[in-house]
């Protein structure tokens, strides 16, 4: 007998102490939250699922109403606020009624010991309910009651992959908790005793049984009037699950990679204006063309909205690819730039007559679009016609490295092709790559006084203090001439938001720029192909000026915080002509397609196992060949060769380095010859 009191006492000795050290222990509740991206007004832009597959979103006190707070805990834990983890009072009814009736009738956990059960994931069965308690005293002697509950809203189980009352709340009813109607608070708290068999979308009969029963508790309870139950009864549950906002993917795959939230400075209503606007101009512009746009606000120097593709996961314009952020060239896009840095050098001044005629620079030999030249012309009709020989004269008094410089000293990306290439005259028709987000920044320069600062998009970031680039002067003076620049065909001046602009086209038709300014505004469009690949027919004036005019209509008006330096006065002309002209230049032959030629018959099964080999003529190679639309992939230098997947028609396009192209049709037959 004494070895047995023994026995029992070093028993509960041994209890008391596990207990007490359990007890001790600081819990580890962590949650990992789904990653997010949130606009600047805190709406959240992009939820998506944590490592684990949930969503799970951060509550904070103020997150539930009173009336729903009381709701809550009246139904789920009514002597929350006095009891240390466990309800000795719900312990002692529940074990009276299971053994009146022989079963479980009521369950006696507390809002304490579901938070133990969802944060340690204890099985449901007697031990797991023991080890719920020790967990819940642990929880409490630790955590306040606020900090417990707090636990619960991120925890709770919603269906599916939903846990918090965010999440559930969002995903139900499309707004946050603070917002829910009485019904669909009830239903929400009804949600996580069975999230799975009383999910709306599936079983509406439970879901109805369980909302109808939370909402007679509370007017048992006096939480809610009768007539306030009875109309929350009679609202329609929700049938399905509402998709999480994804908006902004690019930037928000980029930011949110390992963090819970980013708070950005895009401005949430604008990103979604500008992206409905997106989804109607990809039904006009077919695949395999894709587009770019970033909107910056002039007088903070943040991204207001920034869409990488129209589309994320349109694999044929492989929308994965964020375009604000790819390196391309920017055709005549840095014209301005360049007539501005050389105003303020006094290589040209605002009268500057140049003499646009063939011209040779050494081996470089420039040609306006069109291959046609306009004479003597004017530095305002030189920019704003975007001829050729002017700018590439004007960088080469300016110098090409100096220009380079100035361009290099802000920080924006500059790419030139090959490690070994060094800056050169092509820097002033786009050759030299760069990103939209960069030529965006750079043109903000225009419009704040000829300072430079590098566009800020996560917020909270400290503002880099704006460095010089060129003169208040001669920013005003290009901004005037681009204001005043012929529109695109079909548009008229009846808005009144005076937009200062410049289109590009790079070599190739390969990229379609415009940027534009406004007083409290910059917008840049890049179009094209996001392989790099040819999109022979579309340029700048055709193609993306038109979206950059249709996006400024999108916000709202110029509060005229813009810079209001005046251009500069004009001295005399001064007339500026070009080297020695070409008049022996040789004439380039145009484009021709050799083999196959147009109008040609195929026949597949005497193709050879490596392909057809396609050749062509004319023009400046090296070509760019495409096939149905799609370019044909080829090893640099290597010969181009064509398997042909299919019988019929196949469309052929060859491209020279400088854009000339062929196109012929052949016919590809299937039977034998």
């Amino acid at each position: 007998m004494l070895r047995l009191r023994r026995a029992a006492t070093w028993t509960a000795g041994a209890l008391a102490l596990g207990l007490a050290v359990t007890v001790a222990i600081p819990p580890d509740v962590g949650t990992v939250f789904s990653p997010q991206l949130l606009a600047d007004d805190g709406t959240l832009l992009s939820v998506r699922p944590t490592a684990d597959g949930f969503y799970r979103l951060p509550v904070t006190g103020d997150v539930l109403t009173a009336q729903m707070r009381a709701m809550l805990l009246t139904y789920e834990d009514k002597r929350f606020a006095s009891h240390p983890g466990i309800d000795p009072l719900a312990l002692a009814r529940a074990a009276g009624q299971g053994l009146r009736a022989g079963a479980v009738v009521s369950g006696a956990s507390t809002l304490t010991m579901q938070v133990a059960r969802l944060v340690w994931r204890t099985p449901h069965t007697f031990l797991g309910k023991l080890r719920q308690m020790l967990l819940a005293l642990r929880l409490e002697a630790h955590l306040s009651k606020a900090e417990i509950l707090t636990l619960y809203l991120q925890r709770a189980p919603y269906g599916g992959n939903l846990e918090g009352i965010r999440a559930g709340s969002r995903a139900w009813f499309g707004k946050d908790p603070r917002a829910l109607t009485p019904a669909e608070a009830a239903l929400l708290i009804a949600l996580p005793q069975a999230p799975e068999s009383v999910r709306p979308d599936r079983f509406p009969a439970r879901a109805r049984a369980a909302r109808h029963k939370v909402l007679m508790r509370m007017v048992a309870a006096g939480v809610l009037r009768p007539d306030t139950a009875a109309e929350a009864t009679a609202a329609p549950l929700p049938t399905r699950r509402l998709p999480f906002p994804a908006q902004a993917p690019h930037l928000a795959a980029r930011l949110t990679n390992g963090t819970a939230a980013v708070s950005t400075t895009l401005d949430a209503r604008l990103q979604q204006r500008l992206e409905r606007w997106a989804q109607q101009q990809a039904a006009l512009i077919p695949p395999p063309a894709s587009f770019a746009v970033l909107v910056a606000d002039n007088r903070r120097r943040v991204a207001l909205a920034w869409l990488g593709s129209p589309d994320v996961h349109a694999a044929a314009r492989q929308g994965a690819v964020d375009m604000v952020r790819a390196v391309r060239s920017p055709g005549s896009t840095l014209k301005p730039l360049i007539y501005a840095l050389a105003l303020d050098a006094g290589v040209i001044t605002p009268t500057t007559v140049f003499d646009d005629r063939p011209s040779w620079f050494g081996s470089y030999h420039p040609q306006n679009f069109g291959e046609t030249f306009a004479g003597q012309v004017p530095l305002s009709v030189a920019l704003q016609r975007s001829l050729n020989v002017p700018a590439v004269l004007t960088l080469d008094r300016l110098g090409a490295a100096r220009g380079y410089a100035a361009l290099r000293q802000t920080g924006i990306t500059l790419r030139w092709r090959g490690p070994d290439a060094q800056p050169g005259l092509p820097l002033a028709l786009g050759g030299v790559g760069t990103r939209l987000i960069d030529l965006v920044a750079l043109y903000q320069a225009l419009a704040t006084d000829g300072r430079f600062a590098r566009l800020r998009v996560v917020a909270g970031e400290s503002p880099a203090a704006p460095q010089p680039f060129v003169s208040a002067t001669a920013a005003a003076t290009i901004r005037s001439i681009l204001a005043d620049a012929p529109l695109p065909p079909g548009l008229t001046r009846a808005d009144s938001r005076r937009i200062a602009f410049k289109t590009g086209t790079s070599y190739g038709f390969r990229d379609a720029w415009a940027v534009g300014v406004s007083g409290d505004y910059t917008v840049g469009v890049w179009l094209g192909r996001a392989d790099g690949s040819p999109l022979p027919g579309q340029f700048g004036i055709k193609s993306a000026a038109p979206l950059l005019f249709s996006v400024f209509a999108l916000l709202p008006p110029d509060m005229g915080t813009g810079s209001k330096t005046a251009a500069a006065s004009l001295p005399p002309p001064r007339f500026v002509f070009t080297p020695p002209p070409a008049a022996a230049r040789p004439q380039v032959p145009r484009v021709q397609l050799v083999f196959p030629r147009d109008g040609m018959t195929l026949w597949a099964a005497t193709v050879p196992p490596e392909g057809l080999p396609l050749t062509a003529t004319g023009g400046t190679p090296p070509y760019s060949w495409l096939i149905n639309g799609r370019p044909l992939s080829a090893q640099p230098g290597a010969e181009p060769l064509w398997q042909p997947d299919s019988i019929g028609e196949a469309a052929l396009v060859v491209v020279d380095r400088d854009g000339r192209q062929a196109a012929g049709r052949v016919w590809v037959d299937g039977t034998e010859r």
